[in-house]
């Protein structure tokens, strides 16, 4: 599998904008907005998570990924992501990082990175 059919794939299920507007810091030190993950739980019902592992694990990604960039746009004033504007490098290098955790080496072996 190559990141560009996987990633390709996956952002098709993503909204074209999702807003941010709600986002904000939590107690915990973190950050949270409803609208990404609402829209993280609808695409992970999509996916089938037993035999579609590499969407599985991409749909984790770009939320990972999208969730940092809701975090700087909202600060910066924004209330909208575009997920299809987010620097697809960034994701890139996100989804091999997660490859190289635990239960992923079956992937990782047939992982091309294109």
């Amino acid at each position: 599998m190559t990141f560009s059919e996987v990633y390709e794939r996956i952002l098709a299920y993503w909204p074209e904008r999702i807003s941010i507007a709600d986002g904000g810091p939590v107690s915990n030190g973190g950050w949270y907005s409803a609208t990404p993950s609402e829209a993280l739980r609808e695409i992970e019902d999509r996916i089938d998570h037993r035999t579609d592992t590499w969407g599985s694990l991409m749909v984790w990604t770009m939320f990972q990924v999208f969730h940092t960039e809701a975090e700087r746009l909202r600060e910066a004033g924004s209330d909208i992501l575009l997920p299809a504007t987010v620097d697809r490098k960034m994701v890139e290098e996100k989804y091999y990082k997660n490859l190289h955790t635990e239960d992923w080496s079956k992937e990782l072996a047939a992982y091309r990175r294109s």
